[in-house]
């Protein structure tokens, strides 16, 4: 009985806040009519030949970019941005 207290009174806390944090970061990737990271890496997967390496959504201009990192069969690294909103590829970024 006191094992089971213990148990909810220390793991219930985290159990929510993991809940709660993960349903809020599925509504801020996920605008209406948008796409998410996942909707944009797996998109990217099945037109690009290579492995993603890393995948992240940034805020810009009030939307969400989604930057995602593939080792192509070359063995170059393309990074890819594709728009939030309308899952539209985005041209590459200007070097300066």
């Amino acid at each position: 009985m006191r094992f089971t207290r213990v148990i909810v009174r220390h793991c219930l806390p985290l159990l929510l806040c993991t809940v709660l944090f993960s349903a809020t970061s599925t509504l801020l990737a996920a605008p209406p009519g948008g796409v998410t990271l996942d909707e944009a890496v797996e998109s990217v997967r099945n037109q690009q030949n290579g492995r993603v390496l890393s995948a992240k959504t940034q805020k810009r201009n009030g939307g969400s970019v989604h930057v995602i990192k593939l080792l192509r069969k070359d063995g170059r690294v393309k990074q890819l941005r594709i728009d939030g909103a309308s899952g539209q590829r985005l041209p590459a970024k200007q070097k300066r």
